[in-house]
């Protein structure tokens, strides 16, 4: 009886074995299945190389590998697009996928699947691309150089936002592009495209908007940085002969974000000039112009404040009349942060040091228990009554700037030293005292030529004595003359990645200039 109960035992449990395992295996099929559907499907494109080309192929002039377009809108797209071709010679591809490389946007990945390709014929360069990623909801025409005068911006940007985003948006994608071939075939095939684009329109039931809310926005903010300025120019600094030579703060910021900002545009440029990209640089410059523009006024205004900071800081000795200064002009021109948000930055930094001010300047108590005044700087610029030689050098080195207070009968005074802006440049000079010590710094002893090197003493020296500590000598390499010939063979490589001849495919080999339109849904 035990033998039985224990085969019968035995029997189900290879049995649910058996169904468990049959059950894992599907789930686990199931979730391969789905898993290699939803990679095939959302993996971006990282390079336009790895995008089908249609025409290697076979499949017409549309690249659709995640069937985003159905078959009967595939083949009606392919005929209007080969009708197109035969009719105007202008060679069209059409390119929707789902997402592409994160690190680039729509304008640089289609124009460079378009060089790519090589759309359009080679002496032409009659190409038209259309690029539609659906993830980021973006579309972009490319045009040739042949075409841009045919299809100028304007054009197609009026036809993408009253044609392919309304489809789009209903996510009618096949619909949406067969209308905007239809439409651009028409206007192509017009008389010297004499007629009104606004008639083809009509007939795809498209109605125009009028001035676009982005050209709105743009002419408003051209108005208020005309304001802005005009009141920068009626911000009056007073006139002074004693002026601060020292550095500080806004001059620093002033002079490495131009230093920063000027590397940049020399990399960008020397780039594009031996990558053979420096039209297309040009050309997205061109066709980004509403941002470069409000990049400029960012700029703008941020390097205008800096400077007008910067000359009531040599203006004003005194920390309180700077302040007072910089206060009236805030309370005036505190809305030029709308258009240059970067000057909030500026903004709360000049509030923490006005509440530090306030701390620091409040009111000392005398032995009578009275108050004591304190002594305008500006009015004794050089405050030689109060401030002996060595601490007038230490307000000049800028280790230290000092709060004068005096009370009145009997007359004494009082000096609070106070950190300056280079003030861990410095430190106590074992000799005289004073704060106006130096770093380890290097003083040229023989200058390096192109013949010889040179030498240099590493020493510590006190800006008010003089007195001198030695460290070390240092070597100084001669000078190089630069090799003007190192540079010159890559000026004629080819014409970078991502561009190749007609080879890829059989397309005509066209080119392009970065001219066309794009936009969002």
């Amino acid at each position: 009886m035990y033998l039985k109960l224990n085969v019968v035992s035995s029997r189900y449990t290879a049995i649910y074995t058996a169904a468990a395992n049959f059950k894992s295996c599907l789930i686990a099929l199931l979730l391969m299945i789905s898993l290699a559907g939803y990679a095939s499907e959302e993996k971006p494109y990282q390079l336009v190389k790895d995008i089908p080309n249609p025409k290697d192929t076979g499949t017409g002039y549309v690249s659709n590998p995640q069937a985003l377009i159905d078959v009967d809108e595939l083949d009606s797209l392919n005929r209007l697009l080969a009708e197109l071709d035969t009719r105007t010679g202008i060679e069209t591809a059409v390119v929707i996928i789902n997402d592409f490389n994160e690190n680039e946007d729509d304008f640089t990945f289609a124009t460079e699947l378009f060089r790519y390709w090589g759309i359009g014929k080679g002496r032409a360069n009659n190409g038209l691309l259309l690029f539609v990623s659906t993830n980021r909801k973006q579309y972009r025409f490319v045009t040739g150089y042949g075409v841009e005068g045919l299809l100028p911006d304007i054009t197609l940007s009026t036809i993408g936002d009253h044609i392919l985003v309304p489809a789009f948006k209903e996510q009618a994608y096949g619909r949406g592009i067969i209308n905007a071939i239809q439409v651009i075939s028409r206007y192509l095939q017009q008389p010297a495209n004499k007629k009104e684009l606004n008639t083809l329109l009509a007939n795809q039931k498209a109605v125009t908007s009028g001035i676009s809310s982005r050209t709105i926005w743009i002419a408003l903010v051209i108005l208020l940085s005309i304001v802005a300025g005009w009141q920068l120019s009626k911000f009056k600094i007073p006139h002074s002969k004693d002026k601060q030579k020292l550095s500080n703060l806004y001059a620093d910021i002033s002079d490495w974000s131009a230093i920063i900002l000027f590397g940049l545009i020399v990399i960008l440029g020397i780039t594009g000039f031996f990558t053979g990209h420096i039209m297309d640089m040009l050309s997205s410059v061109f066709h980004a112009l509403p941002s470069v523009i409000c990049t400029v006024i960012v700029l703008y205004f941020f390097f205008a404040h800096l400077n007008l900071l910067n000359r009531l800081r040599m203006h004003y000795r005194d920390d309180v009349n700077y302040f007072d200064a910089v206060g009236k002009f805030y309370r005036q021109c505190w809305w030029h942060a709308l258009l240059s948000p970067i000057l909030l930055i500026i903004i709360i930094v000049q509030l923490v040091q006005i509440i530090r001010l306030k701390k620091r300047t409040r009111p000392i108590i005398d032995e009578n228990g009275k108050p004591m005044k304190r002594i305008d700087r500006d009015a004794i610029y050089k405050g030689n009554e109060y401030l002996s030689a060595g601490q007038l050098k230490e307000e000049d080195t800028g280790s230290l700037v000092y709060d004068i207070w005096t009370s009145g009968q009997p007359k004494k005074n009082k000096l609070v030293p106070n950190p300056g802006y280079h003030y861990d440049d410095f430190e106590i000079c074992p000799s005289c005292g004073f704060r106006t010590y130096t770093k380890p710094i290097d003083v040229t002893v023989e200058r390096a030529t192109y013949a010889h090197g040179g030498k240099a003493k590493r020493v510590t020296l006190c800006r008010n004595c003089n007195d001198e500590h030695f460290i070390e000598f240092i070597a100084l390499d001669r000078l190089v003359r630069a090799n003007s010939s190192s540079s010159s063979g890559s000026s004629s490589s080819s014409s970078g990645p991502g561009i190749s001849s007609s080879s890829s495919g059989s397309w005509g080999g066209g080119s392009t200039g970065g001219g066309g339109a794009g936009g969002r849904w």
